[in-house]
């Protein structure tokens, strides 16, 4: 009888855009109940503008394969099924939300098993990461990022996360501010949001 094959998370290496030569692990927005119900919120936040939505509905390739990781992050993974991550760093969310708190679990997980390399994961979920950071430590890999919704406002980073990361548009002095440019440097050649040597605490990107 041969063994059904292990089902592993799909691994990005993205080839184009700001992320160009980083990894990364994402899942689906457009069935992640959270992305969709901010995507359609008649709120004017920066999830209206979504990239990772606009590619979902362009790529149909990426949204298969995002989908896959979908339906695999949204309930526990076997110890079998937590996958080496063959870099330096590696970002959590490039594209997606988390969908659950099995979620969470699978990427603390994926973090605990790979100590080389430094994970950093963007997210509005914050009742998620204040219930498990509130009776557990913080690996020293992983570097957490405030996804701040609103446009034109600067937030602070809230308990339990390193930094935040903030969009502006018509508010000229917070334009002034802007650290966070693609046009200059893509992530790979910046680092700011993967390294805890920089202590940049609020990052801060023109809205495309």
């Amino acid at each position: 009888m041969i063994n059904a094959p292990i089902k592993m998370p799909f691994i990005t290496e993205h080839k184009n855009g700001k992320m160009v030569n980083m990894t990364a692990i994402n899942t689906n927005p457009l069935t992640n109940k959270f992305c969709m119900a901010m995507y359609n919120s008649k709120k004017s936040t920066i999830c209206k503008k979504c990239f990772a939505i606009r590619n979902m509905k362009r790529y149909k390739n990426a949204k298969n394969t995002y989908e896959y990781n979908s339906v695999l992050f949204s309930k526990p993974l076997e110890k079998n099924q937590i996958p080496f991550i063959n870099s330096a760093i590696c970002r959590l969310n490039g594209h997606g939300e988390l969908i659950n708190y099995d979620h969470l679990l699978n990427y603390i997980a994926i973090v605990n098993k790979n100590k080389h390399c430094m994970f950093t994961l963007w997210t509005k979920k914050i009742s998620l990461i204040n219930k498990f950071f509130k009776d557990n430590k913080k690996p020293k890999n992983l570097i957490l990022i405030w996804s701040n919704e609103k446009i034109d406002t600067i937030e602070q980073p809230p308990k339990h996360f390193d930094k935040s990361f903030n969009n502006v548009k018509d508010n000229q002095k917070l334009l002034s501010a802007v650290n966070c440019d693609p046009k200059i440097s893509n992530c790979i050649n910046c680092l700011k949001c993967y390294t805890k040597k920089d202590k940049t605490k609020n990052i801060i990107e023109k809205v495309k």
